[in-house]
């Protein structure tokens, strides 16, 4: 999370304002997108092709044609009760990049203007039609918004435990189709009526581009704390231990990091429920859940002159590359490299702020070797007075015949 956050801080986004947009997705689409990850990849296109054309019709409108956009998506398949629910974060450049033509050298980054609510409540009214047209033609949805294969005898076992997981119940056991328990107050905490500045909903579909949970969604230019705070937000794993505990009659109890509007604060689950959620959160194989789309693309056109990681040269304007033709034969027989993996030291003093390698005297530790040999470290290990033998394994909470469900 913290390595990936870095590498797209350091190396990807340039020095531009970076808007965040968060596409969430009715429970239907939800479970066939983690049904079938070839459709996850084609809604995924979607979004980014509306999001990209929404900026460049914005700045054509204001003058500026030609504009293209950059952003990279990270596909979240989870919420904060450990449901399943397969939705999109990106991060988007705000504003677009104009002088493509091969006739223009100079490229030149035009930030967007302010956002307003009815340009997001248009926005995920065309993604939602957009959508809905794809899944009908692809037949996996019919005109009244079933799914083709609903039916429960064409349910799988993996399907059933991705059914389950969408909608928060028990997939197995005496209590199969139940909803899970949660924790809470009783009394739901008042809702004040405001709605959300740049969040709409429409048809089941749910776009945010503004704040979301006081979280910073629009960073600037300069904020590149900011910015790569908001990556490893992007690429945070599903499952917080500081948040995770286990009752006394062996259910597995998740806070949530803060109470929703019913009052409910914790769910909880059975082990295998609780592992079955887990299990639901696993992407399918060979599925990319970071890409990179637009001028941050692989292969978009004079991308070594947007992203910094590439070696392009700029100049003190920023979002403002050094107008220089980009020749084909000068880069010829030139490897490019590609970035190494961050050292663990530069990791933990990025995210912990504290450099291991710096000593109390003032200087700096400096790695001499690595030991692999087990007898070798256990020398070192006892050396210094260290523990050198694995902690005995506690005994099982419970056998699998006093557990309160079946294992069928």
């Amino acid at each position: 999370m913290a390595e990936v956050a870095a590498h797209l801080v350091d190396h990807v986004f340039p020095e531009v304002p970076v808007r965040q947009w968060v596409l969430s997705l009715p429970h239907r689409v939800r479970y066939l997108l983690a049904r079938h990850p070839d459709l996850c990849r084609e809604v995924r296109g979607i979004f980014v092709r509306a999001v990209h054309s929404f900026y460049s019709r914005r700045a054509r409108d204001a003058g500026r044609p030609g504009g293209r956009c950059g952003s990279i998506v990270h596909v979240q398949r989870f919420s904060s009760d450990l449901r399943l629910d397969v939705h999109y974060h990106a991060l988007v450049l705000d504003g677009v990049y104009t002088g493509f033509d091969l006739r223009d050298d100079s490229l030149k980054f035009h930030p967007a203007s302010r956002l307003t609510n009815d340009e997001v409540t248009s926005l995920v009214g065309h993604i939602a039609a957009l959508v809905t047209g794809h899944l009908r033609r692809r037949g996996y949805l019919q005109h009244d918004q079933t799914l083709a294969d609903e039916s429960a005898e064409d349910l799988d076992e993996e399907a059933t435990h991705h059914a389950a997981a969408v909608q928060g119940l028990i997939p197995f056991g005496p209590r199969a189709g139940c909803r899970t328990l949660m924790f809470g107050d009783e009394q739901p905490t008042p809702s004040s009526g405001a709605k959300k500045k740049l969040c709409a909903d429409a048809h089941g579909y749910s776009l945010h581009s503004g704040d979301v949970r006081r979280r910073a969604v629009r960073v600037g230019e300069s904020a590149r704390q900011k910015l790569e705070k908001l990556a490893r937000y992007l690429a945070r794993p599903c499952l917080s231990q500081d948040r995770l505990s286990v009752a006394k009659n062996g259910h597995i109890v998740y806070g949530f990091r803060k109470a929703w509007k019913n009052g409910k604060t914790a769910v909880v689950l059975d082990p295998m429920t609780f592992l079955s959620r887990l299990a639901a959160q696993v992407p399918p194989p060979r599925f990319h859940m970071l890409t990179y789309h637009g001028v941050l693309a692989p292969a978009a056109t004079r991308r070594e002159e947007i992203v910094p990681g590439s070696g392009a040269e700029t100049d003190g304007e920023v979002g403002r590359c050094r107008s220089k033709p980009s020749k084909r034969g000068a880069s010829e027989g030139k490897q490019r490299s590609r970035p190494e993996r961050m050292p663990w030291a530069d990791v933990v003093r990025r995210v912990w702020l504290v450099d291991i390698l710096r000593c109390e005297c003032g200087g700096f530790r400096k790695v001499l070797a690595m030991v692999f040999d087990p007898k070798s470290i256990e020398r070192v290990l006892e050396h210094m007075g260290l523990a050198y033998s694995l902690p005995k394994r506690a005994p099982p909470r419970a056998t699998a015949g006093s557990l309160p469900f079946s294992s069928s």
